[in-house]
């Protein structure tokens, strides 16, 4: 079985960072190891020019992709300038195994009417870039749902003792006690989080910014502890589109997101540690209980 040709590259440099043009070869291109020439790069290109001149009166900047004919030197998160540190890589076609280590805050974008820009032509555009950006025009842009981490809580490395959550007890959340919870919507993978609101299990979250934050690993913590700190997070992510989660307004036909659980499942993470557990009412506030501790029935929120 032999694998899809590789995507033909073309980088364009924007303030605040680059975009990543990624588009199929045409038929009758060359094989992966014969690289296009400039000609043909030219000519595929122009075959995109409606999209990227709408994409060019929509953000305000001028954009002159240029042609990546091999592989840079650099790996392919290079492109990216560095803008903010990602999770695990799940990068683009063809982009695997080479941004291990490398920023790709970046998620793909296609085209939302056909006929802008050959079938599977993608933008990979700076996540936090596209915070900054006003709503784009119906029909120009499509983007995936983000999974997104609903983290409850989160604690100092050393705060906890390294067998949390295995003894009965109660770990009480800090943010439950307040008029409105605020938690983070957190994206891993491309090192991002959100701050938001939340009123408990069976409630909504509410975004609370369009901005993304650096989701730094070592944000709760002494930069000399190599160890995570401890996070309280819902047992399950929340889907959300990303017009949603920047404030854009909802294509027309889009699916309302999808409810959170009820149960307020929860996981208590941490080095080395990830125990399910259940978030409970306490007072005027909420805690974490393991999961043999919760009672049977749901419990009661005001």
């Amino acid at each position: 079985m032999t694998s899809p040709p590789s995507p033909w590259r073309y980088a364009c440099a924007l303030e605040g960072g680059r975009l990543l043009l990624t588009m199929p070869p045409p038929g009758g291109a060359p094989a992966d190891d014969a690289p296009p020439d400039a000609v043909a790069l030219a000519l595929r290109l122009a075959e995109a020019e409606p999209w990227l001149a709408a994409l060019q009166a929509w953000c305000g900047q001028p954009l002159d992709p240029q042609p990546l004919a091999e592989a840079p030197a650099a790996p392919a998160g290079a492109v990216f300038a560095g803008l903010l540190r990602a999770g695990a890589p799940q990068a683009a076609d063809g982009l695997a195994g080479e941004t291990a280590s490398e920023p790709l805050a970046a998620i793909a974008a296609e085209p939302a009417t056909a006929g802008l820009a050959p079938a599977g032509t993608r933008l990979w555009c700076p996540v936090a870039w596209l915070a900054a950006q006003p709503a784009p025009p119906a029909g120009l842009l499509q983007v995936p749902e983000l999974a997104l981490q609903v983290e409850l809580a989160c604690y100092p490395a050393d705060q906890l003792p390294a067998d949390a959550g295995e003894a009965p007890g109660a770990l009480l959340l800090p943010g439950a006690f307040e008029a409105r919870w605020p938690v983070r919507l957190r994206a891993p993978r491309w090192g991002l989080a959100w701050p938001a609101t939340w009123g408990g299990p069976g409630t909504p979250v509410a975004p609370a910014s369009p901005r993304p934050l650096v989701d730094d690993k070592q944000d709760h913590q002494d930069a000399q502890d190599a160890e995570p700190a401890w996070r309280v997070v819902l047992a399950e992510p929340w889907m959300l589109s990303l017009p949603a989660l920047l404030g854009w307004p909802a294509p027309d036909g889009e699916a309302a997101p999808s409810p959170l659980r009820p149960d307020g499942l929860a996981r208590l993470q941490g080095p080395g540690v990830d125990r399910l557990g259940q978030v409970v009412p306490v007072l005027q506030g909420a805690a974490w209980v393991p999961v043999a501790m919760a009672a049977p029935e749901e419990p009661a929120w005001t």
